[in-house]
């Protein structure tokens, strides 16, 4: 929103980084993070991933899934010396 650059996301330690994340297969690629009940797990789908903010500021994403549609504002601020 005012960050400037664009955020990038990487599929893995060793993987490219690219401006978009696309998973084909999600239910094959889920992880079970600590906790998550069996209910939980049936209802998401957890994957792990890197998402790299090049600087501060309110960065918004957007992710798409079937036909919905979900945002998510963050303020990522400077790091304190």
């Amino acid at each position: 929103m005012d960050g400037p650059g664009v955020i990038a996301f990487q599929d893995g330690i060793d993987a490219a980084r690219t401006d978009r994340l696309v998973i084909d297969d999600p239910g094959t690629r889920s992880v079970m993070p600590g906790g998550a009940s069996g209910e939980v797990m049936w209802l998401y789908n957890f994957i792990p991933t890197y998402l790299i903010y090049p600087s501060p500021g309110c960065w918004e994403l957007t992710g798409h899934l079937g036909g919905n549609e979900v945002k998510i504002v963050m303020e990522l601020k400077p790091e304190m010396p």
